[in-house]
C-alpha cells in the first residue's frame, strides 16, 4: 500500500487537539487518584475490550480492595515489571498457556507476614504493597497465595497492548513503582459475563470513579516519549541534485526508517510527506555517491516534500509487505513515523487518503511513487 501523510500545525479549534487534549487529562487524572490509593476504571482497546478495575500496589488499601473485589469476579492480578519479577524470583505458573493468553502469569503469592489466610482484602492490599516495595526479598512471600502476579513485557503498551502492561504502564505515569492490582469488572447487566467498554465507562460515571482506556495509555506514551533515534545522515546523489537521507530505529517497534528530503528545504506552512512501506529488501542502504531511487527523487521535484521509508519489519506480526493497516503493527509503525516526522519540525501530522480511497485525479501520481 501506497500512502501520504499530510502534516501541519494543529489549528487551536482542530478536532484532533481536542481528542489529544482529552487522552491527556484522562491519564493525568488516573495517575492522579492512584497516587492517592483510589480505584480507577481501565477500559479495553481493540486487541482487549473488557474493562478493569486498578489500583496502585505501592497505595493498595483493604477499603480499595473491597470495592475491586466487590464489583469484580474476585481473581485479582498483580502486573509488575519484568525486574521486579526476576528480583523475587516468580517463576510461571505452571500449566499457563501463554502462546494463547498472551499473558505472562507467575506462582500466586501471598505477602509472608501481616496477613492471615491471605484471601482477604486487606490481606490482598498488604500483599500488593509487599510486591511494590523495592526492599521485598523473596523471603517476604510465600507461594502459592492468592494475588496471582503477571511479568509484563518491558516496552509495556507500546508493543503489547493488554491490559496488564497498561496498568503498568499508568503505574509509571504516576511516579509509583510498577506493580499494580488489576480485576476484571463484572457487567453491571449481565452477572456471567465481563464489562465491555461502553459498560466500563458507564460503570466509572455511576460510581464516581475517573476511566482511562488502554488506547489513552499508549498515545500518552506516544505522545510524551521519544522511542526513536536518528543512525546515520549522508548525502545521496540525484538526477535533480543532492539530497540528503537520514535514518531512524525505533526502539519500541525494533523498525527502521530512511527520510529522504531536499538539503535547501526550508520550513513550511503545510508540508506533504509521501511514506511508503517498503514491498521487498529494498537497499535503502547509507552509501554517500549512489543514486537515490527515481521514485524517490520524482516525489521531491515538487516543493516543500518529504519522503519516509519504512523499512520491512524486524519481527513476525510486523506490518506485511504492502503496509496492510489490518496488520496487528500498523497503528505501531504509523506511530513511529510522526516521531520520526517531528525530528524535523513537523509537530503534527494526520493520515489521510490511503491508495485504495484515493480520488482518481490523485491516484496515478502516488501510484507512480511506489518504491519497488
Amino acid at each position: 500500500m501506497t500512502m501520504t501523510l499530510l502534516t501541519a500545525p494543529i489549528r487551536e479549534e482542530d478536532p484532533a487537539m481536542a481528542v489529544t487534549h482529552d487522552c491527556n487529562t484522562r491519564v493525568e487524572r488516573a495517575a492522579a487518584d492512584v497516587r492517592r490509593g483510589k480505584v480507577v476504571v481501565l477500559v479495553g482497546g481493540d486487541a482487549d475490550t473488557d474493562g478493569y478495575l486498578v489500583v496502585a500496589g505501592e497505595t493498595a488499601t483493604a477499603a480499595g480492595l473491597d470495592f475491586v473485589i466487590r464489583h469484580s469476579s474476585g481473581f485479582l492480578c498483580a502486573p509488575l515489571s519484568h525486574d521486579i519479577v526476576g528480583r523475587i524470583v516468580l517463576p510461571p505458573m505452571v500449566g499457563a498457556d501463554r502462546a494463547s493468553t498472551s499473558t505472562d502469569y507467575t506462582v500466586a503469592v501471598d505477602a509472608a507476614t501481616g496477613v492471615g489466610t491471605g484471601i482477604s482484602a486487606a490481606d490482598r492490599a498488604t500483599t500488593l504493597r509487599q510486591l511494590a516495595n523495592p526492599a521485598s526479598t523473596p523471603e517476604s512471600f510465600t507461594r502459592p497465595g492468592h494475588v496471582v502476579p503477571i511479568r509484563t513485557d518491558a516496552t509495556g503498551v507500546l508493543t503489547r497492548p493488554s491490559y496488564a502492561e497498561a496498568t503498568v504502564d499508568l503505574m509509571r505515569a504516576a511516579g509509583l513503582h510498577p506493580v499494580a492490582g488489576a480485576a476484571a469488572l463484572i457487567s453491571p447487566t449481565d452477572p456471567t459475563s465481563i464489562a465491555d467498554q461502553a459498560e466500563s465507562r458507564a460503570f466509572a460515571e455511576a460510581h464516581g470513579l475517573n476511566w482511562v482506556s488502554i488506547d489513552d495509555i499508549t498515545a500518552y506514551r506516544r505522545r510524551t516519549e521519544l522511542h526513536i533515534r536518528r543512525t546515520f545522515h549522508t548525502m545521496r546523489a540525484s538526477p535533480h541534485g543532492p539530497i540528503q537521507a537520514v535514518g531512524f530505529h525505533s526502539d519500541a517497534t525494533n523498525s527502521d526508517y530512511i527520510v529522504y528530503s531536499p538539503t535547501a528545504a526550508s520550513p513550511s506552512q503545510r508540508l506533504r510527506v509521501h511514506t511508503f512501506f517498503e514491498t521487498d529488501a529494498a537497499p535503502h542502504a547509507p552509501i554517500p555517491g549512489r543514486p537515490a531511487d527515481a521514485p524517490i527523487t520524482q516525489v521531491l521535484t515538487e516543493p516543500h516534500r518529504m519522503v519516509v521509508v519504512a523499512r520491512l519489519g524486524h519481527r513476525a506480526g510486523s506490518t506485511d509487505a504492502d503496509g496492510a493497516s489490518s496488520s496487528p503493527d500498523y497503528p505501531a509503525r504509523i506511530a513511529d513515523m510522526a516521531q520520526v516526522l517531528t525530528q524535523f519540525g513537523v509537530e503534527e501530522s494526520q493520515l489521510v487518503y490511503p491508495l485504495r480511497e484515493l480520488p482518481e485525479a490523485l491516484r496515478a501520481m502516488t501510484t507512480s511513487s511506489h518504491i519497488r
